[in-house]
């Protein structure tokens, strides 16, 4: 077995087909993941929302009519999706390569059908199920397609819409897998079949969620299976230290870090840069209910800009001095 990405140094071909750097490169990287856009995935609808709702989600939006997504909520959910980057890098770590190989060995044995791929265009306007393989970060993703080669290419070029690329919380959302590079689809397996959501379904079952990039379940979807998704989203737990924080512990941490900020007079500047410098604790919260939240002072920031107890010039400076380089969009 030749890993693609180093095939790809010899032949200037990625599983048969020339690669084009473009501006996102050939490889993951965090300088240029979770890139804003004022775009909304889909545009909100007025009525099916309800004037509660449509009204509380105004600030995210710098038109009436939700078309564009404001500066704040641009920053605020990059800023989202970073941490949840560091946190998926430090799951992808946390992993064992030989553990990852002996699982990927177990599913490719309960479906014979599955070759390895070498030449993509094989694969041409075929439809079925394709498994790529992410070994630097050990993990893979199951998917299906009325044409393998048009999507798998799809995968390489395009990115998770920017409103999307968390599902669930920051802290467990499953990596998006549109957001790996070509380069880093180190295999590649597939299967000709019209029964692909079937199969796909099947796969997905047998496989090792540990290891498995998909956000939801195999097989065919339906509104009963996207609200249960929605519900119930798939985590990957990164393995960072969790203190316990009673609910009245937290009330009082943001009773405290309010006042601070409402009260300060002068150096603001100041009292930003020293919560900057906190140490990067992560918290659980138990609920009223018994249910459990993780919290961070950096979300907890991140919450009073959104609901403007701090100006967004404000939360800039915050991030800044956390060592980020927050983007603002050009109107």
């Amino acid at each position: 077995m030749v890993l693609a990405s180093l095939d790809y140094e010899r032949t200037g071909l990625h599983f048969g087909e020339s690669l084009r750097r473009g501006k996102y490169g050939l490889k993951l990287s965090r300088d240029m993941y979770g890139l804003p856009n004022r775009k909304p995935h889909q545009r909100p609808n007025r009525e099916y929302s309800g004037e509660e709702r449509w009204q509380k989600s105004a600030w995210q939006y710098r038109d009436d009519e939700h078309r564009e997504h404001s500066d704040l909520f641009c920053v605020a959910w990059r800023d989202m999706a970073l941490v949840n980057f560091d946190l998926s890098m430090a799951y992808f770590d946390s992993l064992d390569h030989n553990e990852f190989n002996e699982s990927l060995t177990n599913l490719l044995a309960h479906n014979h059908g599955l070759q390895e791929v070498e030449d993509l265009k094989e694969f041409d306007q075929q439809a079925g199920v394709y498994l790529m393989v992410f070994d630097e970060y050990k993990t893979m993703y199951i998917g299906q397609s009325t044409d393998i080669r048009k999507r798998v290419k799809k995968h390489w070029t395009g990115r998770k819409p920017f409103d999307r690329l968390i599902f669930g919380s920051e802290f467990g959302s499953v990596f998006p897998v549109d957001e790996f590079r070509p380069l880093d689809n180190s295999r590649l397996y597939a299967l000709k079949t019209d029964d692909y959501y079937e199969v796909e379904q099947e796969l997905a079952e047998l496989a090792d969620r540990r290891f498995i990039l998909n956000r939801i379940d195999g097989g065919l979807v339906t509104l009963g299976t996207t609200l249960n998704h929605l519900a119930n989203p798939r985590a990957h737990t990164a393995p960072v230290e969790k203190r316990d924080l009673t609910r009245d512990q937290y009330l009082s941490a943001l009773d405290v870090l309010k006042n601070q900020l409402s009260n300060t007079r002068g150096d603001k500047e100041g009292l930003l840069k020293d919560l900057a410098q906190l140490p990067p604790h992560f918290y659980e919260v138990t609920r009223i209910d018994g249910s459990v939240f993780t919290w961070t002072y950096r979300k907890a920031i991140r919450t009073l800009a959104c609901q403007e107890e701090i100006t967004l010039d404000e939360y800039l400076l915050y991030l800044t001095h956390l060592g980020e380089s927050p983007i603002l969009l050009a109107d």
